[in-house]
């Protein structure tokens, strides 16, 4: 359970859209991958006795998100094969991470998989390209855990296909939060990139305050290249609602909408959707910008940094020298999968399935998670996951925290807001 403090109208960010796994909804034919690598962490070879789990990691390696996602899978596979790999049924077994750049391209993606099946790949970490590879996955038994929204990744017809991250539930539960222990927020307003993620997250805001009762006095939309958004900010701010919010995006992008809104004058509360580092605002936004505003805090700055989140922070300085603040989104989802394998004790593509599918609780770098069901989309197998939520407030450039929402208290706002 949490400890609550009052605070009044509060923003605070949630763990949510960390969304910047840009995604075409498309699907298409073949091309090829713009760029295969293999990555085998462990001076021993991997193939030593035969022991080897395959584990591909199917991404835009072109944007920070999937980049750091990457980076952060290849320091902790390194770590964990320095220690001997993970036990599997009583036998060692060390992971070899094969990278495909997707470029966020459907085709591009798609070309990627098949090459993965054909080289004996069982497992996938995948973005929302998704949409346009999961025939493939599926017909091949071959087990996916997505860090994305898109809806392909949620399908209940899906046998072997997931979400591990906290992308649809994260903002839903801190929206939640805001709305039981802020009664005084009764207006809100977002400005989102043009593309397909913002409008999810724009469609994500009307959805909250309709469940949760706040008027939402408008939403804007930038191309995501623009950088002077100088007049649309402008606008914004002269809506005055009592709580600003944006998504769909990067930290440097999220925060530039901000700076913007500071800059043309809105001094309500700022709400950042996603789990943010004080280090990467403040490289946008000056302190005097950020006084006040509510996000989802990193566990990354915690004093004392939950077990799994200090396991990635020393295993990524270990491999590049230092933590230098990567965003810790798209890493989740390993630690998804590497639970389920070892929960089920087994390799077994159907075993592994079964233990995601039947409500696995993990400890991720983002925090304690549990799979969870969507019934609303029409399913009983768990198909998507709930974070630890942690709300702080940014004060003199630091965050400091506020409140903890636990995975069980997390459910009850996803049912007031899913209608389950």
């Amino acid at each position: 359970m949490s400890t609550r403090r009052p605070v009044t109208l509060i923003i605070f960010v949630l763990s949510l859209t960390v969304v910047l796994i840009t995604a075409l909804a498309g699907c298409g034919g073949e091309s090829t991958p713009s760029t295969v690598e293999t990555s085998t962490a462990s001076s021993a070879s991997p193939d030593a006795g035969g022991n080897t789990i395959k584990l591909g990691y199917v991404d835009s390696l072109q944007g920070v998100v999937g980049l750091d996602g990457q980076r952060s899978v290849q320091a902790v596979v390194e770590y964990l094969n320095g220690q001997g790999g993970v036990d599997i049924g009583g036998k060692k077994y060390q992971i070899q991470v094969v990278s495909i750049d997707t470029n966020s391209d459907n085709d591009t993606a798609r070309a990627g998989v098949q090459k993965l099946i054909s080289e004996g790949v069982k497992f996938i970490l995948g973005d929302d390209t998704v949409s346009g590879w999961v025939q493939l996955t599926e017909e091949n038994k071959i087990l996916s855990v997505i860090s994305g929204s898109a809806p392909a990744a949620l399908d209940p017809q899906n046998k072997y296909t997931v979400q591990g991250t906290f992308i649809n539930t994260g903002s839903g539960v801190a929206w939640g939060w805001l709305s039981e222990n802020n009664p005084d927020v009764k207006s809100a307003a977002g400005m989102y990139p043009d593309y397909m993620i913002g409008h999810q997250e724009a469609s994500k805001l009307e959805t909250f305050t309709k469940a949760f009762g706040q008027t939402l006095l408008g939403t804007s939309f930038f191309p995501i290249e623009q950088s002077d958004l100088s007049a649309l900010a402008t606008k914004a701010a002269s809506l005055k609602p009592d709580v600003f919010t944006t998504g769909g995006s990067g930290i440097n992008v999220l925060a530039g909408v901000f700076k913007a809104l500071r800059d043309a004058g809105y001094e309500g509360q700022l709400w950042l959707p996603i789990t943010s580092s004080t280090t990467q605002i403040l490289k946008v936004m000056t302190p005097e910008q950020t006084e006040g505003m509510y996000i989802t805090e990193d566990p990354t700055e915690f004093e004392q940094p939950p077990v799994a989140t200090k396991e990635l922070m020393d295993a990524y300085a270990a491999k590049y020298g230092k933590w230098d603040s990567p965003t810790i989104f798209e890493i989740n989802s390993f630690y998804c999968w590497l639970a389920a394998i070892q929960k089920a004790q087994s390799l077994e593509v159907d075993k592994v399935a079964a233990v995601l599918g039947n409500g696995l609780e993990f400890e991720a770098p983002s925090g304690k998670a549990r799979m969870v069901s969507r019934p609303d989309l029409g399913g009983d197998r768990t198909v998507d996951a709930v974070y630890t939520t942690y709300i702080a407030r940014v004060e003199s450039g630091k965050a400091h925290s506020l409140d903890t929402i636990d995975p069980d208290e997390a459910l009850q706002y996803l049912k007031k807001l899913f209608g389950w």
